[in-house]
C-alpha cells in the first residue's frame, strides 16, 4: 500500500474592518459578526455560530456573516451546514471569491471533487493571484484522477509562490502517481528544504525510497523516523516503517511500529495484512491468522490475505 500525503490549505477566514454604517440594521448585523469573528479565533465555535445566525437574523441578505457562519460550521465537522451557509453566501454576492475557495473547501471534505473544482474555477476567476487557490484546485482535479491537471494547478501555484512547501509536497504526490519518480524526489526535498519539520514530505520521501527503491532501505528508515519524530500520530510512516523494517528483517521493531498505526487506524486492511506477515516470520501463526482474518473482515477482496490465510490452513 502507498500512502498519499495531500494537504489541504486552510480555509480563507475573512475579516473585515468595520465601515460607517447609515443603516441601523445593517450596522447591527456588522457589530454581531465582529463578534463571532472574536469567539471564532477564540476557537469558541459554538459561541461564533450563535453570533453569525444572530448576524443573519439581523440582515438576511449579509453575505460575509453567511460567509463565517460556514467557516464556524466547518470547523466542527457539520459539513452540510458549512454547505449550505456558504452557498448562501455566494448567492447573495456573486463576486465574493473567498466564499467560492471556502465553499470548495467544504465540498472537498465530502469527497464531491467536481463541485469543489466548480467553485475554485470561480475564486481564481474572480482573484487569480492567490497561490493557494491554485493548489486547491489541483487538490480537487487529484481527487478526480485528473493527476496532470493537479500537476498544472501547482505548478502555477509555485509560480506565484516559490516559498510554500505544501506546494512542493503536493506536486511530488502528482509526480509520483504519474511515475516521474525522480522529479518527485526532487519535489519533497524542496518541500523539505522549505520546512524541516513538514512531517508529511519526509513521510512522502520516505515511502518514495522505500516502495520506489530510490535508495537503500536505511535511507528510507531515516526519512520516515524523522516523520514519527515531528508526528508520533503520523500512520503512513508508522505503516512504511513497519514495512521497511520487515524488509531488513528486523521483526521485533516492524512489529512494534505496525502495532502503533493499526491502533490508530484499525479499520486498515493493509496494517493487518502486514501484521499478519509479521507474525508468519515470528511464526506465530495463530496471531498470523486473526490479522488476515481481520484484514479480510475489513476487505473481503483481499486477495493477498486470503492466499496468505490459506496457507496457513494448507488449503489448495
Amino acid at each position: 500500500m502507498k500512502f498519499i500525503r495531500i494537504l489541504f490549505l486552510p480555509l480563507l477566514f475573512v475579516i473585515l474592518a468595520v465601515p460607517a454604517f447609515s443603516a441601523s440594521k445593517k450596522g447591527n448585523a456588522e457589530a454581531l459578526k465582529l463578534q463571532g469573528n472574536e469567539l471564532y479565533r477564540k476557537g469558541n465555535f459554538d459561541g461564533a455560530i450563535e453570533m453569525f445566525l444572530k448576524s443573519v437574523a439581523a440582515d438576511s441578505a449579509y453575505s460575509d456573516s453567511y460567509h463565517n457562519l460556514g467557516l464556524a460550521y466547518y470547523e466542527k465537522g457539520d459539513y452540510a451546514k458549512s454547505i449550505d451557509n456558504l452557498r448562501w453566501s455566494v448567492k447573495l454576492d456573486h463576486k465574493f471569491a473567498k466564499a467560492f475557495n471556502s465553499l470548495g473547501n467544504a465540498y472537498m471534505a465530502v469527497a464531491e471533487y467536481d463541485s469543489a473544482k466548480a467553485s475554485y474555477i470561480r475564486s481564481i476567476a474572480l482573484d487569480p493571484k492567490v497561490s493557494q487557490k491554485h493548489v486547491n484546485l489541483g487538490n480537487a482535479m487529484y481527487g478526480l484522477g485528473d493527476v496532470d491537471g493537479a500537476v498544472a494547478e501547482y505548478r502555477k501555484a509555485i509560480g506565484l509562490d516559490r516559498k510554500n512547501a505544501s506546494v512542493y509536497n503536493n506536486l511530488g504526490v502528482a509526480l509520483q502517481k504519474k511515475g516521474d519518480f525522480k522529479e518527485a524526489e526532487k519535489s519533497y526535498n524542496e518541500a523539505i528544504r522549505l520546512d524541516d519539520e513538514y512531517s508529511a514530505a519526509f513521510s512522502n520521501l520516505g515511502t518514495l525510497i522505500f516502495d520506489e527503491g530510490r535508495g537503500d532501505a536505511l535511507k528510507a528508515v531515516k526519512y520516515l523516523n524523522k516523520a514519527m519524530e515531528l508526528n508520533p500520530k503520523d500512520v503512513p510512516a508508522l505503516y512504511n516503517l513497519g514495512l521497511a523494517l520487515m524488509k531488513g528483517g528486523d521483526l521485533a521493531n516492524a512489529l512494534s511500529y505496525l502495532l502503533k498505526a493499526v491502533e490508530i487506524s484499525p479499520a486498515d486492511a493493509d496494517i493487518q495484512y502486514a501484521l499478519g506477515m509479521v507474525f508468519v516470520g515470528n511464526k506465530s501463526m495463530n496471531d498470523a491468522a486473526k490479522r488476515f482474518q481481520e484484514a479480510l473482515k475489513i476487505n473481503p477482496g483481499y486477495k493477498n490475505a486470503q492466499a496468505a490465510l490459506d496457507k496457513l490452513q494448507k488449503k489448495p
